[in-house]
């Protein structure tokens, strides 16, 4: 939405010296706007929302003409080479106009969408067809339309960057074990990686248990899950399967809850009646927003640790279930794996395909989202119902999706800001999504390479870069590019995706996500630091003798034997 925005704002802003030519009809759609907006206290908003509407349509259904004094008259045009500039007068490099201009043709697109339900309601009596072929000239190419010029200067720009090799942002320091770089003139070592982890598992374990459970001590023990994959019900997920019956009890924080007397007190407060009691507003309220840090947290680790790192705007839109509209959910229980299944590529909309992009969570991330969705999220549905019950929206938020923000879905930003956090005070500078993305792929190019068979002739991307949701040629030209970057794998069978993902957190040295033994996080910090130190070992070819007595640990709800995960 930034980008609809800002052409709104570049039309509504107070002007002094600069000044936006408006044809008589735009000039007219944003006076009526501007009447509505006018008065602050009292916005009808629907009529709002119509004006907005009726603003957007005219200046994407106007055939802009450039004239002598005005070469540049289409406004989105405009708004879009003044966002390209830059603090130094110079224009941005044409491969991040690409992106803008993308999401510059969502928002065009859904405008005549609505446009088009509208013409067929008011117009045509319920025809589509009719409806559609007024409006199709304005969002087809070779049609002279302000799309059609945004998707030439997509076109250019996109040709552009394709043909330019980009310089590298990284110097490998260590050409042996490939464990430290250069990256924009920063040091960045494996070890500082795999410390950043250690400190992401520690918050979030912390998160979970002092937060979220409020101290308690509960947790839902399993040994196997089933998962049918193909059922497409609506609501589906391996937690409501008739097999799983051990996630069947929907009240268990509730009912740990109201047990204890300290915790009954703060989240309960007594019937306007007289009669028993009702929950707090504001403590479910801190409740959801030391939630939605968790989610966050979580989001981050398998933004991480799940493999190659794809397209954040996916991952915060993942469903855990089947929705009346998305029938194939992100979530899924692949034997030993728990995995969050992806589906975008560059290429999905020219092929009109999607692909599926698993990528196996590490054991955990798999354990903390089986506990959050088991215990947690049935808890966090009735504190939305208890502060929002008329807001849908939130409920089927809450509902749905694998990863929540309070009131929202979390958007690249606020990731960021949590990679920022964590990776500032370790590497010394913030490093957000896109740098990571650079990062990682030069590490795991060096440190988990893998001979792939082909799965399709036609491909020849390498399950690794696949995760990255783009194709060889921009993974190999554009990211994470250094003096050694040549290599080139093909694409491989649905498994092997799993054994990138678990490659990347052994050397993360994260306990892999085919780790069958799970446990309870009272103690994590002598399992973890053990688990780490065991997850190291897997490196070396041989993997040396451990005494039986320091390879099992008890914990409140399992006896873990470590020896039979190393040899597994």
């Amino acid at each position: 939405m930034a980008l609809p925005l800002s052409l709104l704002g570049m039309l509504m802003r107070p002007k002094k010296k600069y000044q936006v030519p408006l044809v008589e009809t735009v000039k007219q759609s944003l006076q009526d706007l501007s009447i509505i907006l006018a008065d602050d206290e009292d916005i009808d908003v629907d009529s709002a929302m119509l004006a907005i509407h009726t603003l957007f349509l005219t200046i994407w259904t106007t055939s802009w003409m450039p004239q002598k004094d005005n070469t540049i008259p289409c406004v989105t045009q405009r708004c879009l080479a003044l966002r390209s500039l830059r603090a130094d007068r110079s224009f941005n490099h044409p491969n991040t106009i690409s992106p803008e201009i993308s999401r510059l043709e969502y928002p065009i697109r859904l405008t005549f969408l609505r446009q088009i339900h509208i013409l067929a309601t008011t117009k045509y009596k319920g025809n589509f067809d009719l409806a559609r072929i007024e409006m199709q000239p304005w969002f087809t190419e070779k049609v002279h339309s302000p799309f059609n010029t945004l998707r030439s200067l997509k076109h250019r720009a996109s040709a552009i960057t394709y043909n330019t090799r980009s310089l590298p942002r990284s110097v490998w320091t260590d050409r042996t074990t490939w464990s430290s770089m250069l990256y924009k003139g920063n040091s960045i070592t494996m070890g500082q990686i795999q410390q950043v982890f250690a400190n992401l598992e520690d918050i979030t374990c912390a998160q979970w248990e002092n937060k979220v459970l409020c101290g308690l001590s509960i947790r839902v023990d399993y040994t196997s899950i089933a998962d049918d994959l193909t059922n497409t019900d609506v609501g589906y997920s391996f937690l409501t399967d008739p097999r799983n019956t051990m996630f069947h009890s929907r009240d268990r924080l509730a009912l740990a809850i109201l047990q204890d007397p300290k915790l009954r007190a703060h989240f309960t407060i007594p019937a306007t009646d007289g009669e028993g009691i009702i929950w707090s507003r504001p403590a479910m309220q801190e409740w959801l927003i030391n939630y939605s840090q968790f989610s966050g947290y979580q989001a981050t680790r398998t933004e991480m640790l799940a493999g190659a790192p794809g397209r954040s705007t996916e991952l915060h839109a993942m469903n855990y279930c089947n929705t009346p509209t998305r029938t194939s959910r992100n979530l899924l229980a692949l034997d030993k794996y728990i995995s969050v299944m992806r589906m975008y590529t560059k290429t999905g909309a020219i092929t009109g395909v999607d692909k599926l992009i698993p990528h196996g969570l590490d054991a955990v991330t798999a354990d903390l989202t089986i506990q959050d969705l088991a215990i947690a999220r049935p808890f966090a549905e009735l504190a939305v119902n208890t502060c929002y019950s008329n807001n849908n929206k939130i409920k089927h938020l809450y509902k749905f999706q694998l990863f929540v923000n309070h009131t929202k879905s979390f958007e690249a930003a606020d990731l960021t800001d949590i990679m920022k956090r964590l990776t500032l005070p370790v590497l010394g500078f913030g490093v957000g999504i896109n740098p990571w993305c650079h990062i990682h792929v030069n590490f795991n190019r060096k440190l988990c390479p893998m001979v792939d068979h082909i799965l399709e002739q036609a491909e020849v991307d390498t399950t690794n870069i696949i995760q990255y949701g783009h194709g060889h040629k921009v993974h190999h030209g554009t990211y994470g590019l250094s003096h050694d970057s040549l290599l080139g794998l093909p694409e491989d069978i649905l498994p092997e995706f799993m054994d990138v993902s678990t490659g990347w957190q052994v050397k993360g040295k994260v306990v892999p996500g085919q780790f069958k033994y799970h446990f309870n996080f009272t103690n994590e910090c002598m399992l973890i630091l053990s688990f780490r130190w065991y997850a190291s070992t897997i490196q070396s070819s041989k993997i040396p003798h451990v005494p039986a007595a320091a390879t099992t640990f008890s914990t409140t709800s399992h006896t873990i034997n470590l020896s039979s995960w190393l040899h597994h």
